[in-house]
């Protein structure tokens, strides 16, 4: 082989290189926009996400948030929030890369209830979504409040209950309470990973 082909080869393999880096610093460029614009990169943090909630509930506190998950749905990154406040269960829909509320819906719960058993119209007691959170917590062993990832009014069969979840430990408890007594009628547990 002569120095002429040893040039050649070396000026194709620079050439090449040249070529794969310029490659790389194209994706790794694209890679950022899209993140930025998905709100994977950069965006709100999870305190702003939160006080983003609490500024559509005049009156509502940090405590009143029962989960908070940051998720990536439908190409974007978001936080859903859920807020118990004032006998009414709130769900928001956060863009994480900018803060806005896109969706929000809210459920009336807790408080006494009006219920129609038999085509009577008596007073049931309620015990209230924050004394099911309680008995809920109490069943599963080191929980705390914290762990609560979903609490909501449910009507069964014309009675109130209540759906709790609890993720601790990396199992997921599922409960429901009924809202007259505060009897657990149905527990289930498995892992987080089935």
């Amino acid at each position: 082989m002569d120095n002429n082909e040893q040039i050649t080869k070396k000026t194709k393999k620079g050439k090449i290189g040249i070529i794969i880096a310029v490659v790389i610093v194209v994706l790794a460029v694209i890679l950022l926009i899209a993140g930025f614009f998905m709100g994977v990169i950069g965006g709100i943090d999870e305190q702003e996400a939160r006080q983003a909630a609490l500024d559509q509930v005049p009156g509502s506190q940090d405590e009143n948030i029962v989960s908070l998950v940051k998720e990536f749905d439908d190409g974007r990154m978001e936080y859903d929030v859920k807020l118990v406040y004032n006998n009414t269960a709130y769900d928001f829909k956060i863009l994480a890369k900018d803060g806005s509320i896109y969706n929000q819906e809210q459920e009336s719960i807790g408080g006494t209830q009006t219920t129609v058993p038999d085509s009577s119209s008596e007073k049931v007691n309620d015990i209230g979504i924050e004394k099911a959170k309680e008995i809920a917590i109490a069943q599963v062993s080191g929980s705390t409040v914290g762990d609560i990832v979903k609490a909501e009014a449910d009507t069964d069969d014309g009675a109130l209950n209540y759906d709790i979840e609890i993720i601790y430990n990396e199992i997921q408890y599922d409960f429901e309470i009924s809202a007259e007594t505060g009897d657990v009628l149905k527990m289930e547990s498995e892992s987080i990973y089935d």
